[in-house]
């Protein structure tokens, strides 16, 4: 029982984390488009430097985020889990859900 719950979360972390990373791939792909669609705009290179190192720095920080979210997300769930199988319990769910 606790290994089937325990091989749950781990397919639904897979899945998140696969979401997660589409996200951060269209994230990338939106800069990167709307830079080289204003590329042309920038009278400057001065400014044209600027706003590419600020759309780099945008990119880390989103991605960042989204790994630290989905780590915040699913550690809750693995502490609960794995404290219901150190005492013998089964943390409230059954095979089809939570139980009643």
């Amino acid at each position: 029982m606790a290994t089937d719950l325990q091989t749950r979360i781990d397919a639904m972390f897979r899945r998140d984390k696969l979401w997660a990373l589409g996200f951060v791939v269209v994230l990338w792909s939106t800069l990167a488009f709307v830079f080289f669609s204003v590329n042309s705009l920038i009278p400057d290179d001065t400014m044209r430097v600027v706003i590419a190192v600020s759309a780099v720095i945008l990119g880390l920080f989103n991605r960042t985020s989204f790994t630290n979210s989905i780590s915040a997300i699913w550690t809750k769930p693995r502490r609960v889990t794995d404290s219901a199988r150190r005492i013998g319990t089964s943390c409230g769910f059954t095979s089809t859900g939570l139980a009643e």
